[in-house]
């Protein structure tokens, strides 16, 4: 899957900073905020250069409920056939949870 413009614009240009103390710490402003135009011009030369190849940007965020919800929707209008096992909720000072999922049906 090729990543669409906006994803990347929204991925390099729009993101805060990485330190998952401080977003734990309720502190989600950007480091880099002032840097914006310099940031917005990267994103669109990365898109240009690219002409249509892959870029690597994180395009969808999830928090644990928020991907239940979604498998459990997708599920729900037979468009996978996944259920979730468990989501393991994001450990404090991290970034990421786990979630194990299992086929609905056998094959």
């Amino acid at each position: 899957m090729v990543h669409t413009a906006m994803s990347v614009f929204e991925h390099h240009a729009l993101t805060t900073h990485s330190d998952p103390i401080g977003h734990w710490s309720n502190w989600h402003d950007d480091p880099n905020a002032g840097d914006f135009s310099r940031r917005a011009a990267h994103a669109v030369k990365l898109v240009d250069e690219a002409k249509g190849a892959y870029i690597d940007v994180h395009a969808w965020q999830f928090t644990p409920d928020s991907f239940r919800n979604l498998i459990n929707e997708l599920g729900n209008q037979e468009l996978i056939d996944l259920t979730i096992e468990r989501v393991y909720d994001t450990v404090w000072s991290q970034y990421e949870f786990m979630a194990v999922l299992k086929k609905s049906s056998p094959s």
